[in-house]
C-alpha cells in the first residue's frame, strides 16, 4: 500500500496516530490504521475468533484468507485487518462496536 493508495477522508483526526484516512478498494472506501512494523508484529492474531476481555481500545490482528500457503499472500497487508474495539454500541446496548481497519506500515519516529 502506497501513499497514492491512500485517500484522506477528511474531519477530526481519532487520535494523534490514527486519522481518518482511507484506502478505496473496487469503489469502496475503508479506514486505514498505520502502524510501524514492531506494532503490526506486536498485535495478537485473532484469525478465527474475537479476543475476550473487550475493552475499548483493544486492537487485534486478523488474516482473512483461507489458508496461510503463500507466503507472498500472507506478507500482502491487504490480507490482514486490524480489530479495534471502538465504542459502546449506540445500536445494541450493552455491546462494544469493533471497527476494521487495513494496516499501513510507516516509518517509527526517531
Amino acid at each position: 500500500m502506497t501513499g497514492s493508495d491512500v485517500a484522506a477522508a477528511g474531519g477530526e483526526p481519532l487520535n494523534a496516530r490514527v486519522g481518518r484516512r482511507s484506502i478505496r478498494i473496487k469503489g469502496e472506501l475503508h479506514p486505514v490504521l498505520p502502524l510501524t512494523q514492531g506494532e503490526f508484529d506486536a498485535l495478537l492474531e485473532y484469525s478465527a475468533s474475537l479476543p475476550t476481555g473487550v475493552i475499548i481500545g483493544k486492537r487485534w490482528k486478523r488474516y482473512v484468507r483461507r489458508l496461510k500457503e503463500d507466503p507472498a499472500q500472507v506478507a500482502d497487508l491487504l490480507n490482514w485487518r486490524i480489530g479495534k474495539y471502538t465504542r459502546e454500541s449506540v445500536d445494541y446496548p450493552g455491546e462494544v462496536d469493533i471497527t476494521w481497519y487495513f494496516p499501513e506500515i510507516v516509518e517509527a519516529a526517531p
